[in-house]
């Protein structure tokens, strides 16, 4: 779980942080000021733990739209850096990590990492935290040092004695790829490091991908935009558990809702899904509606994600407000040992929020600057006194007389 982000160099991000607390954190703010770009800098960061520098900046329209400016050298670069923990298991053998993580990249005739660290720290029986090890990688070499032997865990490469491990990367690696999935092999804590990137999920759902039918042989994995939700639906009929807690919301929602039913063509052997009423009636998904599309699609993007950091962008387009008022107690709900990130411009789900769950957006000499409400407690007594919510006082320009632009 990611709990403090910088980024430097990233499209309207310079010298840019951002810390994030259990539960909800919504991204508020006019249009232009950034708030898609900070979301984007964490997809890119959980990208790189899987990707090439290639593959994960090709989904942003290539370095050109991505590097900033912000440099007056020839090469231009990101720094991205993010603090955390997360837990684990090996065996019986319990993880309680932190970590440091940061990469930096530069762009000159070739997209290149310049600089890669991470530092871990593992809570030891005395419940606090001892560095266990740290890895750097520069000039295409990796250097990892072991900090505290005994709290590493499970590892087989390191000798008796042994404190540092120095790897080559040699000519047939090129330098633009992350150490995490090499070192993730070699150490279970850089696994759960990596594990925690690769679980940031981003969602900005589409109803018209995300009702098309799926063929048996595509992935049973939704993406962020909705595409394959019929072959998810179709796997997650077999885990009750999942549908149990989407079933609950929808029933709320959608009038004599009873049941989702994966559906299969005989002929096309294509996969989709439809919806029964408590009449017996079936509805296929190329008759649902845009909003009842994108409340599942949204419901079956965050069920299995408790635990780690998922982006919702604009939850509201498509969503009655009553919908709505139920999604954000259901995050609030669901969130509260994960971290979900909102941006939204709905007033609806404004006054749904408390001010400490806002993290206010704006623009300063161009670049992207954000901050949460000072004197929380007498920005709610004054939204307790006036009778209006955040939604309103935010739209007004003021909070508890902090004002917001």
């Amino acid at each position: 779980m990611i709990e403090n982000f910088k980024v430097d160099g990233f499209k309207s991000l310079k010298n840019f942080e951002i810390s994030f607390t259990k539960g909800i954190n919504v991204l508020v703010g006019p249009n232009g000021v950034g708030k898609t770009n900070i979301c984007q800098a964490l997809s890119l960061l959980s990208s790189l733990s899987s990707s090439t520098l290639y593959e994960a900046f090709t989904q942003y329209g290539g370095v050109g739209s991505t590097f900033n400016a912000v440099n007056t050298d020839e090469e231009r670069s990101i720094k991205l850096e993010a603090r955390g923990r997360v837990k684990g298991k090996l065996g019986d053998d319990q993880y309680d990590l932190k970590y440091i993580y940061s990469i930096n990249l530069s762009v000159g005739e070739e997209l290149f990492i310049t600089e890669e660290k991470v530092e871990i720290s593992r809570k030891g029986p005395k419940k606090a935290y001892r560095k266990v090890l740290r890895i750097i990688q520069k000039d295409n070499e990796i250097d990892a040092k072991v900090l505290s032997k005994d709290l590493l865990g499970d590892f087989k490469i390191i000798k008796k004695g042994q404190k540092t491990l120095t790897i080559e990367l040699g000519e047939e690696r090129e330098n633009n790829e992350s150490f995490l999935p090499l070192m993730s092999k070699l150490f279970f804590v850089c696994h759960l490091v990596s594990s925690d990137f690769n679980k940031i999920k981003s969602i900005n759902i589409d109803p018209n991908i995300a009702r098309l039918s799926c063929d048996i042989t595509e992935p049973n994995e939704m993406l962020g935009n909705g595409r394959y939700l019929a072959n998810t639906l179709h796997f997650m009929n077999k885990r009750s558990e999942y549908l149990s807690e989407i079933n609950l919301l929808l029933e709320q929602i959608l009038p004599n809702y009873q049941q989702i039913s994966p559906e299969i063509s005989d002929i096309s052997y294509k996969r989709y899904f439809a919806l029964k009423d408590s009449y017996g009636n079936k509805f296929p998904s190329n008759t649902l509606s845009d909003g009842t599309v994108k409340i599942l699609a949204l419901l079956v993007g965050v069920v299995k994600q408790k635990q780690n950091t998922t982006i919702i962008e604009e939850p509201e387009n498509y969503l009655h407000p009553y919908a709505n008022t139920l999604l954000i107690n259901y995050l609030r709900d669901t969130f509260n040992d994960g971290i979900c990130i909102l941006t939204s411009h709905s007033e609806t789900i404004l006054n749904l929020l408390n001010p400490e769950e806002l993290i206010i957006c704006e623009l300063k000499e161009a670049f992207t600057n954000c901050r949460r409400l000072d004197n929380i407690e007498e920005i709610k007594e004054v939204i307790a006194d006036s009778g209006f919510g955040c939604g309103y006082h935010y739209i007004a320009g003021n909070l508890g007389g902090v004002p917001i632009f």
